[in-house]
């Protein structure tokens, strides 16, 4: 984890946002840990449906949000709002 985020420490400002979180970001997204939104209306992305997305960097530029895996909800406690409907 220091090595891959070295550079957000270490930046004088002169990096972009991807150059800067790429590694990390990589990292997150192999492990299945994060999933990427927004990508040209695929709808959320994880590693499974497309190993290579997290390589690019200008493909991290284009991702509008991040989500976590649905598998790890429960252990870092994210509640989800379902709005119920009357089936009646």
């Amino acid at each position: 984890m220091t090595v891959l985020s070295e550079a957000m420490w270490t930046s004088g400002g002169e990096q972009s946002w991807a150059d800067l979180y790429q590694p990390l970001t990589e990292m997150l997204y192999e492990v299945g840990f994060i999933g990427f939104g927004s990508i040209a209306d695929r709808g959320v992305i994880y590693f499974y449906d497309d190993p290579a997305l997290a390589d690019n960097l200008s493909t991290l530029e284009k991702i509008k949000s991040f989500f976590v895996h649905p598998a790890y909800h429960m252990a870092l406690g994210v509640k989800q709002n379902y709005e119920l409907t009357d089936s009646t």
